[in-house]
């Protein structure tokens, strides 16, 4: 399983998460040669909540379970950031964030 945070400021993108495997979250940072490609892809998502929602997303969660092949993609717009890893609070969000597909 994996849960991954998606920071999508105005001039920058980042993207860093979990990898779950049994009951541990190893923590990660997305880099691949394809990350520009899903920079793009989550930045025209950005662009379409506002367009078609007026819904300003600063964060996006996508939760993935390789296995039953289910996907979960939750929005956040709070200026701080809901699922901001720090850390302070990485135990925090590592139990928060992980995939719960049920």
């Amino acid at each position: 399983m994996l849960s991954l945070v998606v920071d999508l400021g105005e001039a920058s993108f980042s993207q860093s998460g979990f990898l779950y495997f049994n009951d541990d979250g190893e923590p990660f940072t997305a880099i691949s040669r394809q990350r520009r490609r899903l920079s793009n892809l989550c930045k025209e998502l950005k662009d379409l909540m506002w367009c078609e929602f007026s819904i300003k997303v600063t964060q996006m969660l996508i939760q993935l379970e390789r296995d039953t092949t289910k996907i979960n993609i939750e929005f956040d717009n709070s200026a701080n950031g809901k699922w901001t890893i720090t850390p302070s609070n990485i135990d925090d969000i590592k139990n928060q964030i992980r995939p719960n597909f049920q």
